[in-house]
């Protein structure tokens, strides 16, 4: 098939080919050991900015829904921040002339001489974890290895080919993962149906018993407009998770939520409106991006009723006298 937008796959790992081997052979692996210590460098500075922002939280009542970050708990849940600020330091460092000289100079000469690398994320099949990382020519560079399991080491680097690293390729292959890796209990959204075609799940988090509206990460948002529809329509229609019913409770929040929910979408008409045909035809381009965008603002808004909706019947259920479900 071909490529119609680029976000879909801008985060796959890349299998390298004999030009990547052979620069990452000549300049990364006899001088990788230095160039982890440069890493790990700039990882500890990450972690000098966040123990600040920790401190000062440090009074803050915990995030009550599921599924948010909680800066005193740092530095579980923070993948992805981690990830981002490191890759952009090392950037910095690299780029930059007379930055990093002491760790990054094979790293800039294998850039120069036509050497690849670039952010991925997707799939750690022993947990399953969802993982963000940094792949180097051939080598895979994790700088967030504690963010799950805080005790193991800050740094995970070994060559790609030696990870059990794999790309995510469809939503379902995505809820599979999240299922056990966010705690998620998954249904298809059979209650917003507007916004299924981009939007096709709602989870159940089994901790808290929060209901939410699952969002989707932006490389499979744009892989669902890639095939036209197709990924949520197999979600919905074909996957293990198509014929689950919601529990009474949530089925109680949902209906407490309801006539919010078709206010929001009634405000945001005609962006809801006929999602199958956008997603179905839509093309690249600023309109489609602007689109996308407003979706996912419009996903935040429905989705911050469904949780508080949620919260509420839970709570009732659970104070004293509260009638049973």
């Amino acid at each position: 098939m071909p490529v119609r937008f680029p976000a879909a796959s801008a985060f796959d790992a890349l299998v390298p080919d004999e030009r990547q081997t052979a620069l990452s052979q000549k300049w990364l692996t006899p001088d990788i050991d230095n160039i982890i210590a440069g890493i790990a460098r700039i990882r500890a500075g990450v972690d000098r900015q966040y123990e600040e922002r920790k401190s000062d939280a440090a009074g803050e009542a915990a995030p009550h829904l599921a599924g948010r970050t909680d800066i005193r708990r740092y530095p579980y849940g923070y993948c992805e921040p981690i990830r981002d600020t490191v890759w952009h330091s090392l950037q910095h460092s690299v780029c930059q002339p007379g930055l990093g000289q002491g760790h990054f100079v094979a790293l800039r000469r294998f850039l120069d001489e036509g050497g690849h690398w670039r952010c991925i994320w997707g799939e750690l099949t022993h947990g399953p974890y969802l993982q963000n990382a940094i792949q180097i020519g051939t080598w895979y560079i994790d700088a967030s290895n504690d963010t799950v399991v805080v005790t193991k080491p800050k740094l995970d680097v070994r060559p790609l080919a030696d990870t059990n690293f794999r790309n995510v390729e469809s939503l379902i292959q995505y809820f599979d993962v999240t299922s056990h890796y966010y705690d998620w209990d998954i249904y298809p959204n059979r209650v917003v149906p507007a916004l299924a075609p981009v939007f096709p799940a709602l989870a159940i988090h089994r901790s808290s018993g929060v209901l939410l509206l699952c969002d989707i990460p932006r490389p499979l948002f744009y892989r669902n407009l890639e095939d036209r529809g197709a990924q949520a329509d197999a979600f919905l229609k074909a996957s293990a998770y198509a014929e689950k019913e919601l529990p009474p409770d949530a089925r109680q929040a949902l209906a407490r939520a309801a006539s919010a929910i078709d206010t929001h979408l009634s405000a945001a008409a005609p962006l809801a409106e006929d999602l199958s045909g956008w997603v179905a035809s839509c093309e690249p381009g600023d309109a489609t991006t602007r689109r996308a965008v407003a979706l996912s603002r419009l996903h935040t808004r429905v989705n911050h009723i469904i949780r508080k909706a949620s919260v509420s019947v839970r709570n009732s259920v659970q104070a004293p006298g509260g009638d049973a479900l």
